[in-house]
Formats: structure tokens, sequence, C-alpha cells
């Protein structure tokens, strides 16, 4: 019997898990994460007991498809109200979605029937001879390679040409551990100033864990203060958290996150994934627009090509 071809996919975000899972019974698929886990932008670190929530912060669900994998990896509903500084008004939640055990946990479940190989960063790959080669010193072989890496890192190591006209902002995200908890109306704030685009206690995903307040900088500051010393970022968003709320707020520890790549500028696009030779794909959010969902739409429709031409 034939074998099956061999695809490694590089990165283990929503966009290549939701493009591996689609592959199994097809293909023979490793996954390769630079990381030490998985889930990609869809991050939170665990503190003690309790979590700061430093990636994506939610994400909204149009497709049937998507709906199925959060209720398969147990997403719950946003808890709690939104206020936007910018537009003066609540936001609505409803159709906002979490997790309890941070964003990656959005695809737990899906990611433990797959082959992931964590702390492997690949650095070169030969396309001519079909191998990646990684940071640790690893050589793998493949028959196709998909990279779900942010634009940038994807176009530097594939080293295609290819101009998409996409922008990327940073991101510096501070998560907060306080002595105490704050007493508000709201559990996350939008625009609050020209510096923080996003304040939120850790009870808009979790109720019951001790809270935390993680703040991200707007592209503008992040982008001017990425070079500055992680106890300098944590004093300014400590500022910020006691500014926003007009009060003394006793800060018990700190954990800094810097995004090189955080979000893209590009809407809609009808071009879910990117063929950049043969047997060499490019997927990601990036693709369509900045968000979870549309990830897991770019993954998905590799996927149905790469199968629907399967040899």
């Amino acid at each position: 019997m034939k074998e099956s071809p061999k695809i490694v996919i590089l990165g283990a975000g929503m966009s290549a898990v939701a493009c591996a899972e689609s592959l199994l019974d097809f293909f023979q698929v490793e996954l390769y994460e630079k990381s030490k886990g998985f889930g990609g932008r869809l991050c939170s670190k665990k503190y003690h007991e309790t979590r700061f929530h430093l990636g994506a912060q939610f994400c909204t669900c149009t497709d049937p498809d998507f709906k199925k994998l959060l209720n398969k990896n147990n997403a719950k509903k946003f808890n709690g109200s939104m206020y936007n500084f910018f537009q003066k008004e609540e936001i609505e939640t409803h159709q906002y979605f979490v997790h309890p055990d941070g964003m990656q946990a959005l695809v737990r479940e899906s990611s433990e029937s797959l082959d992931i190989k964590a702390r492997e960063k690949c650095i070169r790959v030969d396309a001519q001879n079909k191998i990646a080669y990684f940071e640790s010193g690893l050589e793998v072989s493949y028959d196709i390679l998909i990279s779900s890496l942010p634009f940038p890192q994807a176009q530097e190591l594939l080293e295609f040409d290819e101009s998409l006209n996409i922008n990327f902002d940073p991101c510096i995200a501070v998560g907060l551990m306080i002595n105490s908890a704050i007493k508000t109306k709201y559990s996350a704030y939008q625009s609050v100033n020209q510096d923080i685009s996003w304040a939120a206690s850790s009870k808009f995903y979790n109720a019951t864990i001790d809270e935390t307040w993680v703040l991200q900088f707007s592209p503008e500051t992040s982008r001017a203060m990425f070079d500055v010393s992680e106890n300098q970022l944590a004093d300014f968003a400590s500022n910020q958290l006691n500014e926003l709320f007009d009060s003394d707020i006793i800060i018990e520890d700190s954990h800094v996150f810097k995004w090189k790549y955080a979000q893209c500028n590009r809407l809609n696009s009808e071009k879910k994934f990117i063929a950049l030779e043969n047997d060499i794909f490019a997927i990601g959010d990036w693709n369509i627009s900045p968000r979870v969902e549309s990830a897991f739409l770019s993954g998905k429709a590799l996927a149905k090509f790469l199968v629907s031409n399967k040899k």
C-alpha cells in the first residue's frame, strides 16, 4: 500500500490546528512549534492559581464549523460587559466567546490528536530537496510544507517575493496581579486612551480565579516602547490602571509579553491561503482578517484544497 504523503506544518496556532485536524484521515501530519505549547496568539500564562490573558482576548463566530470547534473545546460566553471609551458606549458581548482556562484551550482537545513537536523553531527550508531545518539541529523531510507563521516571518523564512500589501501592528501586553478585587461596572474596556487599547479583568473569562488585569498597549505606544525594559513597561501599565480607576491599586506581580506581529490590517480577502509553490503553502488570519475565526477558516480552506487535490 502506498504511504500517504507527509505534511509538515510550522506553528501550532488556530490555523495550523484547524488545518491539521482536517488532514489527519488523508495525510501524515506533523506540527512543529517554536514555543513549549500550542495556541500561537491564543496565549495566556498561568500564575499560581490564576492567569494572565495576554493574547487574543475573545473570539466571535459566524461559521458553523468554527462553532463546532468552539463547542468541542468547551468555549464559554464572555462574562460581564464591556465599555468602549472612544465610542462612549457599552459594547454588547453576547456574541463573544472565551475559555475559562485561557484562549489557547480553544484548541486543546483538537490538539491532543495531533503530532505536535514543541520547542522546534524552523530556521531554513530547502525547497528543492524538501527539507526543513530546525534550530535544534533537527532535519525533517516533507512532501508538503505549510507555514502558519505571521506573513512577515513566513516571507523571510520561505524567501518568496509575493507582496500582499499587509501591515502588522505590534502589541505589548502587561498582566498585573493585584492585591484585592477592583469594584467596577465593566469586565473590560476598549480604546481606553491613546496608550491603552484594552484593559480587562480575568473575571470576563473565569469568575472563579484570583483577579488579574491585563492591559494591551495601542499599536503606536507598543511600537514606541517595544525596546523598553519590562520593569518600565510594568510601571507604565500600573500607572495606567490606577488612572483608569482613579485609585491607588497595589500591584503584587506582573508579566510582560510582546507581540511583534499582533494584528494585520487585511479585511475579508477572498484568498484564504497562499500557494507559494506546488508543495508549499501559507495560512493564517492575515489571509482574511485579524480574527480568531479567520485563522480557523484559512486552515480549513487549505485542508479542503489539499484533500480535493490529493493524488
